[in-house]
């Protein structure tokens, strides 16, 4: 099982570099259906096992963390799945839409 700090966490600098600093709030807290676009940001995110940790360390109930839903830092906090498994999985780029064919009249 991994340890992760359960100390006060006073050092959010990493804060700084993360890829959602910018981003909507709602991203990351969808109201409901998949955060796929959160995770999207997360994966290419240089700071994204320091939110993790942070979002395990602070017991963060909802929204996207590090890449992770609450469902699964609940898994991590279990000891069901690993931090690093969870890092390493890939998210699939977004399959274009197709359009409609336009029926010539």
């Amino acid at each position: 099982m991994e340890a992760w700090s359960t100390e006060p966490v006073e050092d959010v600098r990493w804060r700084e570099d993360a890829a959602c600093r910018e981003r909507s709030v709602n991203t990351f807290f969808p109201d409901q259906g998949e955060p796929t676009t959160a995770r999207r940001i997360c994966a290419r995110c240089p700071v994204r096992r320091a939110c993790l940790e942070f979002a395990l360390a602070t017991a963060q109930d909802h929204g996207v963390w590090g890449g992770a839903t609450a469902r699964e830092r609940n898994m991590i906090r279990r000891g069901v799945l690993s931090i690093d498994e969870l890092l390493a999985r890939v998210i699939r780029p977004r399959r274009p839409r197709r359009r409609a064919s336009r029926l010539a009249s």
